[in-house]
C-alpha cells in the first residue's frame, strides 16, 4: 500500500474488524522509525494539537512539536490491520440545486453560505432562498467529486390573474417555510420564452399547486394549460407520489380530472399546515416550523 500519496490529507482508514478511524496520515511524525505503521491523528487531537503549539485550527503541518506531544496524540497503525485507505474530500467546485425528485434546478436569486461542517468529507450551508428573507440551515452535506448536492422543495404554482392577490400571499408563506415557489410574477425572466419556462419547470418540480376559485374555474386561459401538461408528467411519477394538489380558494367544484385527488380548502382549519405537511423540505421539517 502506497502511504506517501494519503501523506498530510484527510483520509479515513478502515481497521480490522470493520472499525473505521478518520484523520490526517503524517509520516513525518514517524520521528521513531517505526517500521510497516502509519502515522495517524484523529481531527479532535488534531485540534488539541494545534492549541498546545499554536498554529492555525486544522493545520497539518506541526512548528516546534515534541516527542512527548508525537506519542501522546498520535497513533501508530500497524500496517497489516489495515483493510483499506479512502481519501476525504476536502474541496469543492460546485453547489448544485435538485429538486426532491433529482433533477437540477436553476434558482435566480439563490443565496448561500458555505460553513464548515462537524462530519469529514462534508460542509453545511446557511442559504435563503428568492422572494424571502429567512435563512435555513443545512448541515453536513457530503462531498462528491467537488460537487455538493443541495435538496430543494420546489413547487409551481398555477393559478388565474383574477386570485393572483390571494395567491400571491400564500406564495409567501410559503417560501418563509423553506418552499422555493416557481411563481410566474417572481420567476420569469425578462426576454424569456415564457411557455418553454413554464413546462419545463413543471416537470422539474417537486409539486404542482393549483389553485381554483369561482370566478375562474371555468374560464379560459393558460392555467388550462398548465394543468394538462402537470397531468401529463403526473403520468412519469410512481404510484401515489404526491404530485398534484388542488387547492380551493372558495367553494368552487373541482375540474373532473382532478376529483381523484385529495384537495385542500382555505376556509377550513389547518389546512396550510396539512399543505407544509407534504410540501416544506426535510431540514424544515426536522425543525417542526409549523404555524
Amino acid at each position: 500500500m502506497d502511504i506517501a500519496k494519503f501523506d498530510l490529507k484527510l483520509v479515513e482508514i478502515h481497521l480490522k474488524p470493520g472499525k473505521v478511524v478518520t484523520g490526517t496520515i503524517n509520516t513525518k511524525a514517524n520521528i521513531m522509525g517505526f517500521e510497516n505503521v502509519v502515522p495517524f491523528i484523529t481531527a479532535e487531537n488534531n485540534e488539541h494539537l494545534n492549541e498546545q503549539v499554536g498554529n492555525e485550527k486544522n493545520s497539518r503541518i506541526y512548528i516546534g512539536i515534541t516527542r512527548e506531544q508525537i506519542m501522546k496524540f498520535f497513533d501508530f497503525i500497524p500496517m497489516d490491520e489495515i483493510t483499506e485507505i479512502k481519501l476525504i474530500e476536502t474541496e469543492i467546485h460546485t453547489l448544485r440545486l435538485i429538486t426532491q425528485n433529482g433533477k437540477e434546478v436553476q434558482i435566480h436569486g439563490f443565496q448561500a453560505e458555505i460553513r464548515n461542517a462537524n462530519k469529514p468529507g462534508h460542509i453545511s450551508i446557511r442559504f435563503k432562498s428568492p422572494n424571502s428573507d429567512k435563512y435555513f440551515d443545512v448541515r453536513n452535506l457530503p462531498i462528491k467529486n467537488g460537487v455538493v448536492d443541495v435538496e430543494l422543495s420546489v413547487a409551481f404554482i398555477s393559478y388565474a390573474r383574477e386570485d393572483e392577490k390571494t395567491v400571491r400571499g400564500i406564495v409567501v408563506e410559503l417560501n418563509d417555510y423553506g418552499v422555493v415557489t416557481w411563481f410566474d410574477k417572481n420567476s420569469l425572466l425578462p426576454g424569456s420564452n415564457w411557455e418553454i419556462d413554464v413546462e419545463k419547470n413543471i416537470e422539474k418540480a417537486d409539486y404542482f399547486l393549483i389553485f381554483l376559485s369561482k370566478e375562474t374555474q371555468d374560464k379560459i386561459g393558460y392555467k388550462n394549460k398548465e394543468l394538462q401538461l402537470a397531468l401529463k408528467y403526473q403520468a412519469y411519477r410512481p404510484e401515489g407520489k404526491i404530485f398534484i394538489i388542488p387547492i380551493l380558494l372558495d367553494d368552487c367544484d373541482l375540474p373532473h380530472n382532478l376529483r381523484n385527488l385529495n384537495w385542500l380548502k382555505v376556509s377550513e382549519e389547518g389546512w396550510f399546515n396539512k399543505l407544509l405537511s407534504v410540501v416544506t423540505p426535510w431540514y424544515v421539517k426536522q425543525n417542526q416550523f409549523l404555524r
